[in-house]
């Protein structure tokens, strides 16, 4: 080793931009418990040039390890510790000091960072010396790592060594960092081509922060090829929440996608920091769902490894993010486990800092369930913890402000608001500052003082403006209109009400993520019902332009209903036929999903459990994300401006009546639109509503019970009185109701509601259903209606063939049919078939529907046949109408899951794959298609997203092209759905009746037979769709 010493201490990097994002835990422990004996040299193997420790010391105690270094070797040290002071120390192979730390290494971030270069071969000893212990569970974590170098360019090497890593304490400048990098390019070393780079993008990151970027690309690059992947995703991880603390929201998500890629070449531990950070970019970007996935992800290789205290800003991390998701019982679960663990009393920074925010998210909660007492208590608890870092104290702060507000004590709300905003100020971070003017804004608008908050506003919304994308400007624009109504300046307000909506709908919906749908649907419902219900004021304030008011309402609300099925419709129509079948890359996926989704879950441990289910969310995002990214690349369909002219000229007659609902937390809304007239008529709040819904859901998913016909006649009475009664005088004349729903109103069957009185009573009949009078067709929203009357218009009658069956599967090894073949012995479970019971009725049907529809294009697929094979070599597209009579699977949490059952087994009575699943139904091209049965359980059911309305196989379908989908709410009795679809069918194939009305015939018929008049067994079917008739013979 010479006697030179090209070494000095160098800090993480990462560290001068973290302190914001609350991820001082960057470089967290390992927790592993070993007790070491009493100072011995102790060899060590490098494995794969690494190694790594961690442990534990007494006071006094030393640990010595000795490293075999060659000639030229680069080697790192990195020591993390906590609740321990530490003294390291190197020798060379003859005892000198190469490097010594005889300073605390207990700071803000624990973390130690060294380089040097071995020039002269021999053993190395590293020396770790407990000097103290400061803390309840102290602990270190030592890694290791060498960089073979080649011989000819040691003296080289040594150089740059020298400028970058120095002896002093004086970093290098420029032009020092220039011509290290400049000769290390020559000798071709990547990895000190990477750091100089690092370093000069550090560097430039105060006053040119587009080199920094530059300079960060180029270094994040040359680690890769040097194989320093831990390197590479620290690095690339570092610049994304930068370029967040900057508003610049595209740059960040390009860093933290490549820190993502990067991370699974990286150490387990590096991979867990990085799906953490990507969580606080998702979480801030509004993407809450992604935001969870990516917490959980992270907090299972924290727990794998184990890291506990990182596994506690994680839990942190997501019951922040669940508060936002309004998923309250889930965020004060992850509470709670993130608390079990606490140090007490905390000692080290770290752990105060994590008592400061584990006290102040418990408070967020309170303050989210009303309990602003309890609230304002704990958030004052978490304050009172000193010393605190920064960025927690700033925190703490502006959440005790937003709390004190709420509870009125106004003067100390902005003190508290102010000294948050004077930390940010001080830091650059423009978001956050903008974020605590709001606050202050909103302080200050309480008190009365209206002058302030505008100037406030006005601040705030210059700095978002300042590279910040317009969805950030949301809260801005919000508050301006909300500001402006407090000074009773109503008509301004409406501008500012427009603008918000504008910045809302700049933020691109993706097409094919469940998921993001509902996030940002349920994101945005605030803010749409917040300007409807204001333009509902404004016209009982000015009647010349109440129904102009009323109609904008109208248009606000349609805006944000079904938005992605809307998009994803007009995509579709506008692409034409999908490629993916000839993707490899989507087979490939789509295989992996369905092997995974056979895989037996109860009969994992819950670890393997967890990983299969993190796959196969994984997987199906990344199919979502092809999907979009080819409908991103075609132009779609234009989207039809909603007005009432547009809706009377192609959707309605003087029989038709569109229904529209909007559920509010203070009130909710309906509106009427008949061929010549508009109404509106307020609602009960969104809990009374749901609430009865709900209850008399209940009741109609379980059979005719004696002892529950009249409790469920009082649940049916309370709804129609609430949500159907006070429209009721609009529609009695009308033969067809157009249901824009709403909520948990998406899973009630209007068919089945007792007929309101006449107005003049406050009784309701409950001997009579509204089936007896009215059509019920439901419809996504206004704009997808009008959107499929133009694609209809263009392309009618483009299928040539009439009807595709798929009926009576085979799914149960007991199946009669497969004991008629095949001995017991030799018959086999299907794997994913799940021992269902045969629909017999359904094989009547099936004989039935050849005498109805006796013309060409018939095609049956029974029994064995009725399996996925067929399907896929049906080309259902030719095809005006599709019948599926089968057994149904629906998965809430994973829509895409949810699936039909064909046959499990081919006529040799072996397993086949028998699930046609939501995916795979969604990549079908079916713009011919006349209308679509799904004789299933549940297929028009699923999870509600406000909004969005219901992820269901039903919506799917009509994505694809299918004009009409009839498809069931419930399960319903085999035997009665049969006889309802054999009365449709026969109705149908008279060609006299539109599809709606041939449907509500059959549910009276149904609903004659004394044993099936209750409406379980007969209104869970529901239409959606167009009302137009179709011609059945081409």
């Amino acid at each position: 080793m010479s006697d030179r010493q090209p070494i000095r201490r160098v800090s993480c990097a990462c560290t001068n931009h973290v302190r914001w994002l609350g991820l001082a835990w960057l470089f967290a422990l390992a927790h592993l418990w070993a007790e070491t004996p009493e100072p011995v040299e102790i060899p060590v193997r490098l494995q794969e040039d690494r190694y790594a420790e961690s442990g534990t010391l007494k006071q006094g105690e030393r640990r010595s390890l000795r490293v075999a270094g060659n000639k030229g070797d680069l080697f790192e040290v990195r020591i993390t510790q906590e609740g321990v002071d530490l003294k390291f120390t190197l020798l060379g192979s003859g005892g000198e000091t190469i490097l010594s730390s005889d300073k605390s290494l207990v700071g803000e971030h624990g973390d130690e960072w060294y380089c040097f270069q071995a020039e002269g071969g021999g053993n190395l000893s590293l020396v770790l010396e407990c000097k103290a212990r400061v803390g309840g569970s102290p602990r270190y974590h030592l890694e290791l790592l060498r960089k073979l170098a080649p011989e000819p360019s040691d003296r080289a090497r040594a150089e740059i060594c020298r400028t970058l890593f120095g002896t002093g304490t004086a970093s290098p400048d420029k032009q020092a960092l220039k011509g290290a990098r400049a000769r290390a390019t020559k000798i071709k070393d990547d990895y000190l081509q990477g750091v100089a780079e690092w370093m000069m993008s550090d560097l430039a990151r105060r006053n040119q922060p587009e080199n920094a970027l530059r300079h960060a690309d180029r270094a994040v690059a040359a680690f890769e090829r040097a194989g320093f992947f831990d390197h590479a995703v620290a690095l690339a991880s570092n610049v994304g929440r930068w370029q967040q603390s900057r508003c610049l929201p595209s740059n960040a998500g390009r860093f933290h996608k490549l820190a993502l890629e990067l991370a699974a070449k990286a150490h387990p531990y590096r991979a867990a920091v990085v799906q953490n950070n990507y969580g606080v970019f998702l979480q801030r970007g509004g993407d809450l769902s992604a935001a969870i996935e990516a917490y959980r992800k992270a907090l299972a290789a924290y727990e794998a490894l184990p890291m506990p205290e990182a596994s506690q800003r994680t839990l942190l991390n997501l019951a922040g993010t669940l508060m936002a998701a309004k998923r309250p019982e889930d965020a004060r679960d992850a509470l709670h486990h993130a608390g079990e663990h606490m140090e007490e009393p905390p000692v080290t920074q770290r752990a105060r800092d994590l008592k400061a925010e584990w006290f102040m998210l418990s408070g967020w909660a309170d303050l989210q369930d009303g309990n602003l007492e309890e609230a304002v208590k704990k958030i004052r608890e978490a304050r009172s913890i000193e010393p605190l870092t920064p960025w927690v104290r700033a925190l703490c702060d502006d959440r005790l402000g937003t709390a004190l507000r709420m509870f009125g004590q106004y003067d100390e709300a902005l003190e508290a608001h102010t000294r948050a905003l004077d930390y940010y100020r001080s830091q650059g971070f423009l978001k956050a500052v903008a974020a605590i003017q709001l606050n202050l804004a909103w302080v200050h608008m309480s008190r009365g003082d209206h002058g302030k908050s505008d100037t406030l506003i006005k601040s705030a919304l210059a700095v978002l403006e300042q590279g910040c994308d317009a969805s950030d400007q949301v809260d801005g624009f919000k508050l301006m209109a909300q500001v402006q109504m407090a000074k009773a300046d109503h008509a301004a307000a409406e501008p500012w009400f427009d603008r918000m909506l504008g910045a809302i709908e700049s933020d691109r919906v993706s097409l094919y993520n469940p998921r993001l749908a509902r996030t940002l649907s349920d994101a945005r419902q605030e803010y749409f019902e917040t300007y409807v219900d204001y333009l509902i004021d404004q016209a009982e304030r000015d009647p010349k332009r109440a129904e102009a008011l009323r109609i904008k309402a109208i248009q606000v609300l349609d805006r944000n209903r079904a938005r992605a099925l809307n998009q994803s419709y007009r995509h579709r129509m506008g692409l034409g036929p999908w490629r993916d079948q000839e993707s490899s890359e989507m087979r490939t996926l789509q295989r992996k999903v369905e092997a995974l989704a056979e895989v037996p879950l109860e009969d994992l441990p819950f670890e393997e459990k967890s990983a299969v289910e993190r796959e196969r969310r994984e997987l199906l995002l990344q199919i979502n994300e092809l999907r979009d990214e080819k409908a991103q690349s075609q132009n779609p369909l234009g989207e039809p401006t909603v007005t009432l002219e547009a809706v009377r000229a192609n959707l309605l007659d003087r029989e038709t009546a569109v229904l529209i609902y909007q559920l509010g937390d203070r009130r909710s809304h309906a509106w009427v639109i008949t061929h010549d007239n508009l109404f509106h008529v307020v609602l009960p709040p969104r809990q009374k509503i749901e609430r009865a819904a709900q209850q008399w859901s209940k009741f109609l998913n379980q059979r005719n019970l004696a002892s529950q016909r009249i409790r469920k006649a009082l649940r049916a009475k309370t709804l129609t009185e609430r949500i159907l009664q006070p429209v009721w005088p609009y529609l009695a004349k009308k033969r067809r109701v157009l249901l824009m729903a709403d909520g948990s109103l998406h899973l009630v069957p209007f068919a089945a509601l007792p007929i309101p009185g006449d107005g003049q009573h406050s009784d309701v009949d409950e001997s009579a259903v509204t089936l007896e009078r009215l059509a019920w067709v439901r419809i996504p929203s206004l704009s997808f209606s009008l959107v499929q009357h133009e694609v209809m218009a263009q392309g009618a009658g483009t299928a040539a063939e009439t009807i595709a069956i798929f009926c009576d599967p085979v799914n149960s090894p007991r199946d009669e049919r497969l004991k008629l073949m095949i001995p017991r012995e030799s018959r086999h479970e299907s794997r994913s078939s799940q021992n269902l019971a045969r629909l017999v009725h359904s094989a009547e049907l099936c004989r039935q529907m050849r005498d109805w529809f006796p013309m060409k294009g018939v095609a049956l697929y029974q029994g064995f046949d009725a399996n996925r094979e067929q399907f896929f070599k049906a080309n259902l597209a030719r095809y005006r109408m599709i019948h599926f009579s089968a057994h149904a699977v629906l998965h809430d949490r994973e829509p895409e899951l949810s699936h039909i059952e064909l046959s499990g087994y081919d006529v040799q009575g072996r397993p086949r794959d028998s699930a046609l699943r939501l995916g795979t139904l969604f990549d079908m091209y079916l713009p011919g298609n006349e209308l679509t049965v799904i004789s299933s359980c549940k297929m028009a059911s699923g999870e509600v997203f406000r909004g969005e309305g219901v992820f269901s196989l039903c919506s799917s379908l009509l994505a694809t092209g299918s004009r009409r989908v009839i498809a069931g709410l419930w399960s319903v009795d085999n035997e009665s759905s049969e006889r309802l679809m054999a009365h449709f069918y026969q109705n149908l194939s008279t060609g006299k009746l539109s599809a709606v009305e041939a449907l509500r015939l059959a549910q009276l018929e149904v609903r004659k037979v004394p044993k099936w008049r209750d409406p379980h067994y007969w209104s869970g079917f529901v239409f959606t769709g167009s009302t137009k008739s179709f011609s059945i013979n081409r």
